[in-house]
């Protein structure tokens, strides 16, 4: 924006500023420069109709102008290349006011978020106008972060209505995320409560010494599935299904696991198995010769008894 300079709204303007930038009804500004030159965000001083008055170092940093070139402009200009005050402009409200007003605004030509903070001074100009701090922060970058946060909090609060426990870890074994599910169902008294222990403490150690190399073989497959068994925080032992795959995020390498509850279907096979063993036991205990007969239809349609 090097023409910034030329988006001053007259040399009559200008001049009239400059004549009276030393002194606001009897008090000094001397003082004021060196402040704002501290500043590592653009600032401007200004009055209730927009025109600058003082401006400091780091405009030449944003737009590559000397400072002194943009006093006497009429801000909306200067700024934003407008004849009229950008839209939700924040000195507007502070001069109807009299009280601090910020804003964050979008700018469409630039793609660029804006935090604009005006600051009323009390201090008034010769002709009896309002002066005001005006400061504006580029807050781009923070803008992205929040609503990256806010896409992952939502992602996370759908992950937290899975009644199946998730979790993620690094090759270490150190937790970053387990949802709702993975901690409750555990008796841990938070997330952060889990995620205080390593990959190796939550698995049984019969399980836990396989690990490495459960790892090594994800690292060559991408995902993996299989049965292992946790460890609740009251030291019963809760047996589950692991559904593993390897991630990528930010260039680091993380584990997903998707974990499920087994107990009750290891119950179910226990008790077959019981039930089998049983039987077996007791037709090993029959004495003379035991058949297990069934029924078998012929092609006439008569069923007939067959034995085995």
């Amino acid at each position: 924006m090097s023409d910034i300079g030329s988006r001053a709204i007259s040399g009559k303007l200008k001049s009239s500023v400059q004549c009276h930038l030393a002194k606001y009804n009897g008090k000094s500004l001397s003082g004021m420069q060196e402040l704002i030159d501290a500043l590592p965000f653009y600032m401007l001083v200004i009055d209730s109709d927009h025109c600058i008055v003082m401006a400091n170092r780091a405009v030449s940093d944003t737009f590559g102008v000397e400072p002194k070139s943009v006093i006497g402009g009429y801000c909306p200009a200067v700024i934003h290349g407008l004849d009229k005050p950008f839209p939700g402009c924040p000195l507007e409200e502070a001069t109807r006011t009299g009280k601090i007003s910020e804003k964050e605004l979008y700018d469409e030509k630039t793609e660029r978020w804006t935090l604009f903070s005006v600051y009323p001074t009390g201090l008034r100009t010769q002709e009896g106008k309002d002066v005001f701090l005006h400061m504006a922060k580029d807050i781009t970058e923070t803008k992205k972060a929040s609503e990256l946060i806010e896409e992952n909090q939502l992602k996370a609060n759908l992950l937290d209505v899975s009644t199946d426990s998730i979790f993620v870890c690094d090759l270490e074994g150190n937790f970053v995320y387990v949802n709702d599910a993975a901690y409750k169902t555990r008796g841990y008294e938070s997330k952060e409560d889990l995620m205080s222990i390593n990959l190796k403490q939550l698995d049984v150690p019969e399980y836990a010494k396989l690990i490495e190399s459960r790892i090594k073989e994800l690292l060559k497959k991408g995902e993996s599935t299989f049965e292992t068994a946790h460890l609740r925080k009251d030291r019963s032992i809760m047996p589950v299904e692991v559904h593993s795959r390897l991630l990528k995020v930010n260039g680091s390498r993380l584990i997903l696991g998707v974990v499920r509850d087994i107990s009750n279907r290891k119950e179910a096979e226990r008790k077959v198995m019981e039930e089998k063993g049983f039987t077996e036991a007791v037709i090993k205990n029959l004495p003379g010769i035991f058949f297990l007969i069934h029924q078998e239809t012929y092609d006439d349609g008569i069923k007939m008894p067959s034995q085995f």
